[in-house]
């Protein structure tokens, strides 16, 4: 999931990023569009040293980015001591544990602040000290009206209203934080279904599948054209009359198979349907 993206489709990413076409780009770099259009396209396409660099350059990003040796397009935002992690941080994304680039790609979302904010609140506990305010006023309330009143619970919509006002501290920030991961999720499986494995493999089982399709219209075509006029109508018109009368041709004997068969040919209709040219050629 998420694995590292090719230089090809870096390379797409960084020209889309400037706006620029192809032949805006040969222009400016001085590389030909059909080489440039070769790295974009070509995963397997190994681009020359001197174009390598060349990109880079114009593009403002590390050799090493474009290579995948590295997760930082600018080597000058490497400093981990501007990040603010702890050094535990550190080395839990040194060691390979968790996916560094679906981490990155969840918090450079521009909903990741909301998710943050709204875990933060969550764990600082002053949001939960006002819910339970809220829930204590609304109880006393409904016990004074209660009490007063001398109303059944069930029976009262107002007593009622005061206890379904009452907030789950637990299941309410469960609902923000699952409101605000959603879309980041949804976004990042969007984003990337078309490079998954699993697309890859599904669309080269439908490509095979196509291929399975046309081989068998071409053996088809290619059966038809050997076979003689009166088979061919025969088992187009077996084919008709079994699903009009919803009889199973393979549940019928071969006696009864070939008895069927020898009353459709002495139809007139055969002679009638059967191809203008071959019957020309039966004449003479």
């Amino acid at each position: 999931m998420l694995e590292t993206m090719p230089i090809s489709e870096k390379l797409k990413m960084l020209r889309g990023r400037r706006g620029l076409t192809l032949d805006e780009l040969a222009e400016r770099t001085g590389l030909s569009r059909s080489a440039l259009s070769n790295y974009e396209t070509n995963e397997s396409k190994e681009v020359s040293q001197f174009a390598l660099v060349t990109l880079a350059k114009f593009y403002g990003v590390s050799t090493d980015y474009l290579l995948g040796l590295s997760a930082l397009e600018n080597p000058m935002q490497g400093d981990i001591h501007d990040l603010n992690i702890s050094g535990e941080m550190a080395e839990l994304l040194k060691s390979g544990k968790i996916n560094n680039r679906l981490l990155c790609e969840m918090a450079t979302h521009p909903d990741f602040p909301k998710l943050l904010m709204d875990m933060e609140i969550m764990v600082d506990g002053e949001a939960r000290n006002a819910i339970r305010a809220i829930d204590m006023l609304f109880e006393a309330v409904r016990m004074k009206i209660i009490k007063e009143t001398n109303i059944s619970e069930d029976s009262n919509a107002q007593i009622l209203t005061f206890k379904e006002a009452q907030i789950d501290e637990d299941e309410y920030f469960e609902m923000k934080i699952k409101n605000d991961l959603r879309p980041i999720l949804r976004f990042l499986r969007d984003k990337y279904a078309e490079r998954s494995e699993g697309s890859r493999q599904l669309e080269e089982i439908e490509k095979y599948v196509q291929q399975l399709i046309r081989e068998a219209d071409i053996a088809r075509e290619q059966k038809e054209q050997n076979v003689p006029d009166d088979e061919i109508w025969i088992d187009r018109t077996i084919a008709m009359l079994m699903a009009k009368w919803k009889i199973k041709w393979n549940k019928l004997t071969e006696v009864q198979q070939r008895s069927f068969k020898e009353v459709l040919m002495q139809s007139e209709l055969r002679k009638e349907q059967l191809p203008k040219k071959r019957m020309r050629g039966r004449k003479r």
